[in-house]
């Protein structure tokens, strides 16, 4: 799996309402134009994972961040802050490479730790995976019916198996002000229902 590929099938899933952070230099080399409220940030020393949460409480809008694994382990303090915000709205998408440059081979942690998904799910986060539903169109539909259903904060980890950079383009173009305009704007407004899901009752289970 490409970082080509995984970033168009992110396209599919992503709808005009949508705020995205899409976060690095090689992902912005590849991706493609979103819609109009994107933000290609190619400073990978910025948490912008703070940022993100930010917007997140402050629209009812899809916030939505991809960026690669040494991106999140560098700012993973702030993945935490993300998982205890409540944010109903706010979706990551994490592109597992293993590598910190795309270029020079260097290796990550990400796959060191015993089970990542768990680690993460034990922080409150809903954690997935969604490396299999990049393989074709139809799987990436039912991507975006799974992830039009879920309530945040979420976080998705898509595994990527070839780091060959295939577009190297200039950082796209945009505006502060107009994706300030983007977020403010009502009319462009996601609902997200919070889900009806009754708590189990472990205490009435255990007497049981």
């Amino acid at each position: 799996m490409t970082r080509k590929k995984v970033l168009a099938g992110i396209k599919e899933l992503i709808t005009d309402t949508d705020v995205v952070f899409c976060i690095g230099s090689s992902l912005c080399e590849e991706a493609p134009t979103y819609n109009d409220g994107t933000l290609y940030i190619n400073n990978d020393y910025i948490d912008m994972f703070a940022v993100a949460l930010g917007v997140a409480m402050s629209t009812d809008k899809r916030v939505i961040v991809i960026a690669e694994d040494a991106y999140f382990l560098r700012y993973f303090n702030s993945i935490l802050q993300a998982s205890v915000s409540k944010c109903m709205n706010l979706f990551f998408i994490i592109l597992v490479t293993e590598s910190y440059e795309a270029a020079i081979k260097q290796n990550t942690i990400m796959k060191a730790f015993r089970s990542m998904k768990g680690i993460l799910f034990n922080t409150g986060m809903i954690t997935h995976e969604y490396s299999i539903y990049f393989n074709n169109k139809n799987a990436v539909q039912t991507l975006k019916n799974i992830i039009l259903n879920t309530v945040g904060p979420a976080i998705g980890l898509v595994d990527i198996d070839n780091n060959r950079i295939y577009n190297k383009e200039e950082l796209k173009k945009f505006k502060f002000s107009k994706i300030i305009n983007f977020i403010r704007d009502r009319k462009l407004k996601t609902s997200i229902q919070k889900a009806q899901i009754k708590p189990f009752d472990l205490d009435a289970i255990m007497k049981e």
